[in-house]
């Protein structure tokens, strides 16, 4: 459901970025010039070491793949790390970090809300 999600995103001011064709320095520019960034991929650990301090890191991953250890990097380095679960469909691959997944529209909208909280 990612059109949807990008819709959302769009609309609440956020920027879509692509990483394909993108060079390596400026794909690092794009990062530490931004205070929010959702991944839906373990890039997010890459990206949490250039991030600027007090970003927000939102990682979208299927349920029961939680992998706390981008906890403990982002947490020293002051990044606020929040992981959106997402719904597995084992018919896109029968290893759970390979499946496509489905992020419900109301937890996206839950952290955008949280976002805007804080701002």
């Amino acid at each position: 459901n990612e059109d949807e999600l990008t819709t959302m995103l769009k609309s609440a001011g956020f920027e879509i970025i692509s990483c394909k064709g993108m060079s390596v320095l400026d794909l690092l520019a794009e990062i530490q010039a931004s205070d929010v960034i959702l991944s839906s991929d373990a890039d997010c650990l890459a990206y949490s070491v250039v991030a600027p301090q007090g970003a927000r890191l939102a990682l979208v991953v299927p349920e029961g793949a939680l992998d706390p250890r981008l906890q403990f990097i982002a947490q020293p380095l002051g990044l606020n790390l929040t992981y959106l679960v997402a719904a597995p469909d084992f018919d896109s691959s029968d290893l759970l970090e390979n499946c496509e997944v489905t992020l419900e529209p109301s937890v996206l909208q839950s952290y955008l809300q949280s976002i805007a909280d804080q701002r």
